[in-house]
């Protein structure tokens, strides 16, 4: 059973569920022959002490969560027990756990279990085994001397100081070709050659001396109990007799140390013990269904056999398109690369994109890229940058539970890069994805319900990562607020967003988010990865209030002067002093003139002259110079007519009343409108003068991958890019000069192959024709769909017997005579050939009959 509390909002919430298909948070993995006993450390309580049998894992929860995460392993035996203590939090090789192991010298032939047996002295007797009894117990010590553990103070664990007396000869040397009773000797350093032993493979306890091994001699009673233990010669090249055999039994099995270590097994702390001797052993161990450890005669075979599977593109391309068809944003990647391998139990993820840019495919916005990674020649300036913009590695373990995922490893880093958001796309991408929801959130609103709290799913599949880490690299962040249509207004009150500040190019440094072993729903992750970067940002909110418009941008001069300071002092570039102090003090001058002409332009009241001022703006946005001028000229010639041209608009709409408020506003626009205009002038000049002295032009010197997408065919379904119908329908855009018109771009043809060419461009209220090469030019001819008659192909023979190839374009407009009298008129083009001529036409009437087809078409309410 699984017993989990979650908070969900101010509501805690006890979830009990079955915990069959859920890994046990520990784990107690017992590899020896031993049985363990653990308990967590500080529980008293006999009750809580758990044996896990040889060969055997137990599953483990913490019985008190508050406490300690420690646990407490121990092995008792005859004699003594022994105990350590072991972090649960702490992963890797722990302290070894020894017990201690003795053993009997037994003579291995003997019917009666001979083993040697020290009785009333120092003297080495045979004697029948007896279990527990201490003086027939043995321990080799590190040297390799057999100490008497009946000798021993007390029962607990060997320590080298205690080792005070062992197995060595009575007499003082070896009796050469006789035989040399055993007994007990104090250990001596000058005796190792009669002090230090080893049991051979042929079954012989030998000491220092060659040729000398302990065996029963029938001279001092034979294989009998009570017979006295001798060291005699043998015949290395013989064969021994039962009288040389002697082995070790040992009381408990095992080497005596315990190799103990804490691990992960996905989500679970694993506790793991094995013997020391075992170690190498692991590999070959598997566990069976009855939680028991089984060891093969050799090691499973483990499929070679790998899938992989890797993809590389020179550039992809994801676009953004909204309901209304009009591309927001279009994502280009450079150089993606997709690796992936799968074995038996692992799979390999490395995801890695060179470059990567985000653009802003409005066509009416001044900041065209909202999302730049820096160069590889920016990044190369820093040794420790990466050469991708964005490097995902994943390490995904393979298993049959599917209630949960385990990760070895997912790491996501990014290079540095800029963020440019502008307010109105902001808005338009958010409309976009919370349209269907808020249709939905209306129909339930339609019922008043009582309001009922969330059930939370207990099914939730949920993630572990031993190691999960996201770098961000250096963001540069800005922010370009604008004058919101009403639409987008409601959009934003309904997200409850509150109002944004303009600012440009604040650095922001992002702390890396690590965590080690998690284990939670992905929701649960994704919000602590949100909540971790959102903090990161509030905390350098002073980087931000110092580059706000409204100021000047005081820490972008700041950085300007600074850098230019530093070049002078280390380098004695004074150019490049001169250079970044004239850019900053420029940018400073650019954004506060900029910041007053929009506060300026709200207060004189004119709607038709500031939308006309976003018209100009969003004209020259690439000449600032030009901008700044065309501006000045806009303020002046408002300021002059304002007085007249309010007090009439005012009049014509409210009459009296509206004449005298109308007066007043012009009386007002007569100073604003001017001055918005000087303002405006000096803000495009200390822009030009900013960009000129470079300084880091950023994110404004980019251009877009593409022109923003034409978004409608002639069949009208949503057509596959083309960068030909994107020119079209910017230069369709540059002829009504109003971003915001209806007017759909359908289709271009070129007419002939001078160098500069007319083209026949149609659209699904008109049809023009014109240098698209030239665009700034007036179109020499242009017919609105409602008014054309007719468009036919016509066949024209010269006299030297060639063909001519036209169009022939009828249209009706009002008589000069005025009144409601039509008059007809006709105008032929001519085509570089009959195919062109037919395709115009082919053209044409298709955009006559869907301009048709709309006009009679009656819309549901």
């Amino acid at each position: 059973m699984k017993i989990e509390t979650v908070l969900q909002g101010s509501t805690f919430t006890t979830i009990i569920a079955d915990a069959s298909d859920i890994p046990p948070p520990l784990k107690i993995e017992n590899y020896t022959d031993l049985s363990l006993k653990f308990w967590q450390t500080n529980i008293t309580d006999e009750a809580f002490r758990t044996t896990v049998k040889p060969k055997s894992c137990v599953a483990y929860a913490w019985d008190e969560p508050t406490m300690a995460s420690t646990i407490t392993s121990s092995i008792h035996c005859d004699m003594g027990s022994s105990e350590n203590v072991y972090d649960m939090n702490v992963i890797g090789q722990a302290e070894n756990l020894e017990y201690e192991n003795c053993f009997y010298i037994a003579l291995t032939h003997s019917p009666d279990s001979l083993v040697l047996d020290v009785t009333g002295g120092t003297g080495i007797l045979f004697a029948r085994r007896e279990p527990g009894r201490r003086s027939q117990l043995w321990s080799h010590n590190v040297e390799g001397r057999l100490v008497h553990e009946g000798n021993r103070a007390s029962k607990q664990l060997y320590k080298e100081k205690e080792a005070k007396y062992c197995l060595d000869i009575a007499e003082l040397a070896v009796i050469a070709q006789g035989y040399s009773c055993l007994s007990l000797r104090k250990v001596d350093s000058r005796r190792q050659t009669t002090q230090l032993w080893k049991f051979l493979e042929t079954g012989q306890l030998t000491c220092g001396i060659k040729g000398q091994c302990v065996q029963s001699v029938p001279a001092f009673g034979g294989m009998v109990a009570g017979a006295r233990v001798a060291l005699g010669p043998y015949s290395i090249n013989q064969v021994a007799g039962v009288e040389m055999n002697m082995s070790m039994s040992k009381m408990l099995p095992g080497s005596g140390v315990l190799s103990v270590g804490v691990y992960t097994d996905g989500p679970t702390r694993v506790l793991r013990v094995v013997d020391i001797l075992d170690i190498e052993k692991i590999k070959y161990i598997r566990l069976n269904s009855g939680s028991q450890y089984e060891v093969s005669e050799r090691e499973e075979r483990v499929s070679s056999r790998q899938m992989s599977l890797q993809v590389a593109l020179p550039a992809l391309g994801l676009s953004l398109v909204n309901q209304v068809r009009e591309e927001l944003l279009y994502l280009s990647l450079v150089k993606p690369l997709f690796d992936y391998i799968r074995s038996e139990n692992i799979e390999n993820i490395h995801l890695s994109i060179r470059h990567v840019q985000l653009d802003n495919q409005l066509v009416d916005t001044t900041f065209p890229i909202t999302i730049y990674s820096q160069t590889n020649k920016q990044r190369a300036q820093s040794s420790k940058a990466r050469a991708a913009a964005v490097d995902v590695d994943c390490q995904h373990v393979l298993g049959s539970n599917s209630s949960m995922h385990v990760f070895k490893l997912l790491t996501v880093q990014m290079a540095p890069f800029s963020l440019d958001i502008d307010e109105i796309l902001l808005m338009k991408v958010i409309e976009m994805f919370t349209a269907n929801r808020n249709k939905e959130e209306e129909s339930e609103l339609s019922v008043i319900q009582p309001s009922k709290d969330k059930d939370f799913d207990i099914t939730v599949r949920k993630y572990y990562f031993a190691l999960l880490s996201v770098v961000c690299g250096q963001m540069t962040l800005s922010v370009h607020t604008a004058k919101l249509p009403q639409h987008l207004k409601d959009v934003k009150k309904a997200m409850a967003m509150s109002s944004m500040i303009t600012f440009e190019n604040a650095v922001i440094d992002f702390e890396p988010f690590l965590q080690l072993h998690p284990f939670e729903s992905l929701n649960f992750m994704l919000t602590a990865i949100g909540t971790h970067f959102k903090q990161e940002l509030q905390g350098q909110a002073a980087k931000i209030f110092g580059a706000v418009d409204v100021l000047g941008n005081p820490l972008g001069l700041v950085n300007d002067v600074t850098t230019g300071i530093s070049g002078l002092v280390t380098d004695g570039n004074v150019g490049m002093l001169l250079k970044n102090v004239t850019h900053g003090a420029s940018n400073s001058l650019a954004k506060v003139a900029g910041t007053l002409s929009q506060g300026l332009g709200r207060i004189s009241m004119d709607a038709n002259h500031e939308e006309h001022r976003d018209q100009i703006r969003r004209q020259y946005a690439g000449s600032n110079v030009l901008l700044g001028f065309k501006s000045l000229a806009h303020g002046i010639i408002g300021g002059i007519t304002s007085l007249a041209q309010q007090t009439l608009e005012g009049a014509s709409q409210d009459g009296l009343e509206g004449m005298f408020t109308g007066f007043g506003k012009g009386v007002v626009g007569t100073v604003t409108k001017p001055v918005v205009g000087v303002l405006d002038f000096a803000s495009g000049a200390a822009t030009a003068i900013r960009d000129t002295s470079g300084g880091g032009g950023g994110i404004h010197t980019i251009q877009r991958k593409r022109k923003p997408r034409c978004c409608y065919s002639r069949h009208g379904l949503l057509p596959v890019y083309s960068s030909r119908s994107a020119t079209g329908q910017q230069v369709l855009l540059f002829l009504n000069g109003d971003s915001k018109t209806q007017e759909r771009y359908i289709d271009h043809i070129r007419l002939t192959n001078q160098p500069e060419p007319h083209h026949i461009l149609v659209s699904d209220q008109a049809v023009y024709l014109l240098n698209m090469n030239r665009p700034q030019e007036e179109p020499s001819l242009l017919v609105s769909l409602s008014d054309l008659l007719s468009c036919i192909y016509v066949r024209k023979e010269r006299a030297d017997g060639s063909i001519q190839h036209y169009i022939e374009v009828k249209w009706k407009r009002l008589s000069e005579s005025g009144g409601s009298h039509y008059k007809t008129s006709t105008s032929t083009v001519r085509c570089e050939t009959s195919e062109v001529a037919e395709q115009v036409v082919i053209l044409i009437d298709h955009a006559r009959g869907l301009y048709n087809e709309k006009l009679h078409t009656v819309l549901a309410t």
